[in-house]
């Protein structure tokens, strides 16, 4: 993960595997401000050797529990330690809003 600016108007996260990230900034045509690097077990987040999204984990927990999305949400951001409203934005991003 890649927090840059946080706290302040213009903060980012970025989440994901090493080699997303990198090319994320390499596209760029510069990164400022403060930045905040952070490394996780690949596990944590990676199921039969592949990694599962925010999207799948919702649906699945939205399919097996009944839950509501917002509900669900609010469970995979607890479990992956990330806060509600930065489990939101992976979301949107993942469904490329």
């Amino acid at each position: 993960m890649v927090a840059r600016e946080l706290t302040k108007l213009h903060e980012e996260i970025l989440r994901g595997a090493v080699v997303e990230v990198r090319e994320t900034l390499a596209g760029r045509a510069s990164v400022r401000g403060e930045i905040v690097l952070l490394f996780v077990p690949a596990a944590e987040a990676v199921r039969e050797g592949k990694a599962v999204s925010i999207a799948a984990e919702v649906r699945e927990l939205m399919q097996s529990q009944g839950l509501d999305e917002k509900d669900a949400l609010k469970q995979v951001a607890r479990a992956r330690g990330m806060g509600k409203s930065e489990a939101y934005r992976e979301l949107q991003r993942e469904r490329g809003k």
